[in-house]
């Protein structure tokens, strides 16, 4: 019997060693995506701006109901690991990602399938991939580069457990963040109407923010 006993406390101290190894190693590098989420706000300049570059100024109805005039918008990023310890996502280099739509779509990653529906674009890759900078879609200039790149699955993210804020991201035109200010991604403005904005980051799709603009008051 004691040698049962020793023999079945074996069996459990291994059980516990693999299951120890199991929930801090295996699960966070094969399923550490299933444990983050995205979630962002959109953040206004207010007012014109009347000093070059020369941004338009357009009007939006606020978070309160209000219509207010802004010169551009850029995005705070919320990146939640729900897990209690780091894990690792596999994405395609493009840390953060800013599609804005005039219609809701089922996978917002997917430029090509919704490019009928797609107003404008821009991406930041910190390892690397754009060696820091924001891209805009620009014509085909940035599309072209976020298409052939998108589907990539070859880098790599430590996320530590909580949130982690990005603060005014695509934001600071003055050090060449590429923002926006109305525009569709042939530099022209676009019309009145509902804009479905979606953040993508290392790879995980937010919900959509859904903005009203009630006015765009430039032209080319």
């Amino acid at each position: 019997m004691k040698f049962l006993t020793e023999k079945k406390w074996l069996a459990l101290s291994l059980i516990l060693v693999v299951s120890f190894i199991s929930l801090l190693i295996v699960v966070p590098v094969a399923f550490g995506s299933q444990f983050v989420s995205v979630s962002f706000k959109l953040r206004y300049s207010l007012g014109q701006q009347l000093s070059p570059p020369y941004l338009g100024m357009m009007e939006v109805v606020y978070y309160n109901g209000s219509i207010i005039p802004i010169t551009y918008a850029g995005l705070s990023v919320n990146v939640t690991n729900h897990y209690p310890s780091p894990v690792q996502v596999r994405y395609n280099g493009l840390d953060y990602v800013w599609l804005i739509y005039n219609h809701t779509v089922t996978d917002p990653a997917d430029v090509v399938s919704n490019k009928d529906f797609l107003v404008w674009g821009a991406y930041y890759g910190f390892d690397g991939i754009t060696d820091g900078k924001t891209v805009e879609f620009r014509g085909n200039i940035g599309y072209d580069f976020y298409v052939a790149n998108k589907d990539r699955s070859d880098f790599t993210k430590w996320i530590t457990s909580g949130t982690a804020k990005v603060d005014w991201l695509f934001y600071f035109v003055n050090f060449g963040e590429k923002v926006w200010y109305g525009q569709d991604r042939y530099g022209n403005p676009i019309e009145p109407g509902i804009y479905y904005h979606y953040s993508i980051s290392f790879g995980k799709v937010s919900e959509p923010f859904v903005l009203n603009v009630t006015s765009v008051l430039w032209s080319n």
